[in-house]
């Protein structure tokens, strides 16, 4: 009976062995340490997936508008034959961005004397604006900086301006034009004026002469052909404006 008792327990000790092995194969199998097809084939547990990198959002930047250039101190004045009211409107195609006097909505209403004394008190009406548009023709001059106050001298009695006007055009303007090299000078045509800067004064002028340069600086000098100049002749009521645009 010992002997029996000895492979009943030899058997028994097989039995648990087994169902040891089979009870882990099963929980290997369902923890995927065991492939399918190669049942006894323990494989490492698998890696985790890197995170995915967040793809940053790129908005794209406006594309720049250029820069237009500023008209500097268009200056009127008004030489009536009389001490008299006069109107003046300013259609801009653009933004009026100074004024002396300021500018009132329906424009300005002053009293003129033959010799351009506005007020009592102004030598003539003074704005700048922003045009939204500026357009020059190909013909101009190419003048050296040290050589701009010479060309004023020789120039501005061709366009029709008198003493005073050609002295206070110079006394603004050369404090401007001051970058060494050059700058090419080109004339806003009267088309262009009555498109973009129209002015209207009542009573209505006998003579208008409007001068307005647009300034571009250069570095080296270019050549360009010349504009045939005709000097205006100035009779009864005369209206001048000058000034200027410049592009650096």
């Amino acid at each position: 009976s010992s002997s029996k008792t000895k492979t009943m327990k030899f058997l028994l000790k097989i039995i648990i062995f087994f169902f040891i092995i089979a009870f882990s194969v099963v929980i290997a199998y369902k923890k995927n340490y065991i492939s399918a097809a190669y049942p006894f084939v323990i494989l490492p547990s698998p890696s985790p997936l890197p995170s995915p990198i967040p793809t940053p959002t790129i908005v794209p930047s406006p594309t720049p508008q250029p820069l237009l250039p500023v008209t500097k101190k268009p200056a009127i004045y008004l030489y009536p034959t009389s001490f008299i009211p006069v109107s003046v409107k300013l259609n801009i195609r653009g933004t009026l961005t100074k004024s002396i006097p300021s500018y009132p909505k329906n424009g300005w209403y002053v009293i003129a004397t033959p010799n351009s004394l506005i007020d009592n008190r102004y030598d003539y009406l003074f704005y700048e604006a922003k045009l939204d548009k500026y357009e020059v023709g190909e013909e101009g001059w190419v003048v050296a900086t040290k050589d701009l106050k010479s060309w004023f001298s020789k120039y501005l009695p061709m366009f029709g301006l008198n003493k005073k006007e050609i002295s206070q055009f110079k006394s603004y303007w050369l404090k401007e034009l001051t970058l060494p090299g050059f700058y090419e000078i080109k004339l806003l045509s009267e088309d262009f004026l009555g498109e973009n800067m129209d002015i209207t004064v009542n009573p209505t002028p006998d003579t208008i002469i409007r001068v307005e340069f647009y300034f571009k600086h250069l570095d080296n000098p270019i050549v360009l052909n010349e504009p045939v100049i005709v000097t205006p002749k100035r009779n009864g009521f005369v209206v001048v404006e000058w000034g200027g645009t410049t592009e650096e």
